[in-house]
Formats: structure tokens, C-alpha cells, sequence
């Protein structure tokens, strides 16, 4: 059996270290590049940079040319002008295609599931670049 003591000093220290810790800063998470998240989108549904930039409006690019500038304004990465600009779109053509991927994600969860699956891919890719191995994020 414990003494009492001991139990509140115990107590104690926990909660110290627990105000100790909330003030420490939290780690910085690098947003991965325009081209880590190109490259991400187009590995996971398994199109090339080329399908995402050819014009037209076939369904499955413009779907994933919405996910990319989705991911790229999620992570931080860079504004929807520099993702419209970068594959010659319009910026009012593609925000209003990310507001789609945003409702869809919100009614669907498998749709979500797999945005964040994706999210954590770029991230991941961002790291490995940084670090040289998988930060397993």
C-alpha cells in the first residue's frame, strides 16, 4: 500500500509536468511543395502530371485537379492562384471545385477518409524529404 504522501506528491509532479509540457512549443510540421502534392495526388490515383494538366474537362482530372488545389490550400502550401496559374486553369473554375471537394467531404466519410489518407502521404512526403527516413506522421 502507498502512503498518502507519497500518492499527493505523485500527484503533484504529474501535474506539474503536464503545465510544464502545454507551454512548450508544438512541433512545426513543414507543408510539403506544389510538386510533393502533384506528385502525391498523381501516385495515389495513379495519373501522371500530364492527365492533371491537359485540358478539357474529363471527369476524373478536373476531379483530381480540385483535390490538388484541396490539398495544397489545406497544408498551407500555396494559394489557389499559383496551383491555377501553375496548369493554366482559372482561379474561379478551380476555388469553386475545391468547395466541392470540401462539401463532398463533409457528407461523405469514406470520401474524407481518403482526403485524409492523402493529406498524410504529403505530409509524410514533406518530412522524408526533410529528414531523410519516414516520420510515420
Amino acid at each position: 500500500m502507498r502512503h498518502p504522501h507519497i500518492m499527493i506528491l505523485m500527484s503533484n509532479i504529474q501535474r506539474f509536468m503536464e503545465n510544464a509540457l502545454s507551454h512548450l512549443p508544438k512541433p512545426r510540421v513543414l507543408a510539403p511543395d506544389l510538386d510533393a502534392i502533384i506528385g502525391c495526388v498523381c501516385e495515389h490515383y495513379g495519373m501522371m502530371e500530364s492527365d492533371l494538366a491537359a485540358k478539357g474537362r474529363m471527369r476524373k482530372p478536373a476531379e483530381l485537379r480540385a483535390v490538388r488545389g484541396w490539398l495544397a490550400t489545406e497544408l498551407n502550401s500555396t494559394t489557389l492562384s499559383e496551383v491555377a496559374n501553375r496548369f493554366g486553369r482559372d482561379i474561379a473554375t478551380l476555388s469553386g471545385a475545391v468547395r466541392r471537394v470540401r462539401e463532398r467531404a463533409q457528407e461523405e466519410s469514406e470520401y474524407r477518409e481518403g482526403l485524409n489518407k492523402l493529406e498524410n502521404k504529403a505530409l509524410r512526403t514533406r518530412a522524408k524529404k526533410e529528414t531523410g527516413h519516414d516520420a510515420g506522421i
